[in-house]
């Protein structure tokens, strides 16, 4: 899932940025709980924030 904007963006895209708001760490609380990956792109032309999970599990064949 890919959310984004087109406002001024932010001035630094970093770990520590992303965990600013309320907003971003129950997002990120959400995605952990998915275990998926919650990225974080920003330039003058806006932000955005993409949630991104696998969805296949990994199926190892059984001995004969």
């Amino acid at each position: 899932m890919i959310v984004s904007d087109n406002g001024i963006g932010k001035t630094t895209v970093n770990d520590a940025d992303v965990t600013g708001g309320l907003g971003t760490a129950i997002v990120e609380a959400l995605a952990k709980q998915l275990d998926a990956r919650m990225d974080v792109a920003s330039s003058a032309e806006g932000t955005s924030v993409s949630i991104t999970r696998a969805t296949f599990t990994l199926r190892r064949p059984t001995a004969a």
